[in-house]
């Protein structure tokens, strides 16, 4: 079988986002969201178990050994065994485009499997990635505030990590300041010396889970160690449990600003999880604070074009309103998808009214966009309505 650096190169080369290794598969590739094997004369259609661990783990001696990590193979993969998933990422020095690979080394039926996320520096414009632009400003805006969290949500793998870079991008542009990033790992290196960001610090702190691996391991202890470290905006690439989510907010009531990555299928599920993260006790507190601190919740998906060209982003939004802050003081989490819908379209949008303007501008034919939404009635009475 061709070597680790081999396949990367192949994949990469074709425009691919991922790739996996799998016991009794061909090494394969997810190109647009569609999963496919790795072309190539020397690639087997199939690979054993033993085959794939000692490719792994041949793999993985070899990241370790030019990070120069102090963790060996062998206890690397102890630990895949006993907590079932690790990570690591490596940058391909020699490739122009800045190429940088997201390993996970996990278990599955109780044999290892490994997923590379493809990842360049690349930096995607506000248009590339929101094609209905009227909400553009409007998360300009956002992002240029002193203090407050915006929350960015939706699941693994639909490019949370590549619009908050962009986010992130369009922040250093302007005006000066300290930026703090957490994250798990580094996916993009902003430099000190780049031209485009004359005025601002920058301070990228990635997790490890022993002294040594990273910049720090326990993430709520850090965040909140930052407020000594002169910041003025900060990025939490992770919020999964009560200590995280409380010291995210601690952050924005001390008067800083906090973009804040959740993961989660929509906007409404990320408020949900937020508040539940806290005792049942503390949460008619912790809704207050969410609805004093948080600026906008943005949820992403990815869907297919129509015309076959790739992936393009879907999102929902919702601000902050008097209505929308209401509901989540009083507890009527329910209530809050049907608040965005209804609310107009000048501040918030819904996924199934996104989906519509996507239709609009030709990027889904009507058809695609009905199986997509969750109310086909309602986009049929719109769609009507416009066309009439």
């Amino acid at each position: 079988m061709k070597s680790f650096l081999d396949l990367v190169e192949i994949a990469a080369n074709k425009g691919a986002s991922d790739i996996e290794l799998v016991p009794g598969k061909s090494p394969t590739m997810k190109r647009d969201g569609k999963f496919m094997p790795i072309p190539g004369d020397n690639m087997p259609p199939l690979i054993s178990k033993l085959d794939a661990e000692n490719y792994i783990r041949e793999t993985i001696e070899y990241l370790l050994r030019v990070k120069r990590s102090p963790i060996t193979v062998d206890k690397f993969l102890d630990r895949v065994r006993q907590e079932g998933q690790q990570e690591v990422v490596w940058a391909l020095e020699d490739r122009r485009d800045g190429l940088r690979l997201r390993i996970s080394v996990h278990r599955s039926s109780g044999h290892i499997e490994m997923s590379m996320r493809l990842l360049t520096n690349r930096i995607w414009t506000f248009e590339e990635i929101f094609l209905v632009d009227q909400y553009v400003e409007q998360m300009k805006s956002w992002l240029g505030r002193k203090h407050g969290i915006l929350f960015l949500t939706g699941p693994t793998g639909v490019g949370k990590t590549t619009t908050a870079i962009t986010f992130l991008d369009h922040m250093l542009r302007s005006g000066t300041g300290h930026l703090i990033t957490f994250e798990n790992p580094i996916e993009h290196e902003f430099s000190n010396q780049d031209p485009a960001y004359p005025g601002w610090i920058i301070s990228q702190k990635e997790w490890g889970l022993e002294p040594g691996e990273g910049d720090f391991s326990d993430w709520p202890t850090a965040i909140r160690a930052s407020l000594r470290q002169t910041p003025t905006s900060i990025w939490v690439s992770e919020i999964r449990d009560q200590a995280t989510a409380k010291a995210a907010l601690q952050i924005a009531e001390s008067g800083h600003f906090v973009l804040a990555t959740m993961h989660n299928s929509t906007v409404h599920d990320a408020v949900t999880r937020f508040i539940n993260f806290f005792p049942i006790e503390a949460h008619l507190e912790v809704r207050t604070q969410f609805t004093l601190q948080t600026i906008g919740i943005i949820g992403q998906k990815l869907i297919h074009r129509s015309d076959g060209r790739g992936l393009v982003a879907c999102v929902e939004i919702a601000s902050m309103s008097t209505a929308y802050a209401q509901l989540i003081y009083e507890g009527k989490f329910k209530q809050l998808a049907n608040q965005i819908r209804m609310a107009g379209q000048n501040e918030n949008i819904s996924f199934d009214q996104y989906t519509l303007e996507l239709a609009l501008k030709g990027v889904l034919t009507p058809a695609d966009a009905r199986r997509l939404v969750e109310n086909p009635k309602e986009f049929d009475d719109s769609w009507k309505a416009l066309h009439s």
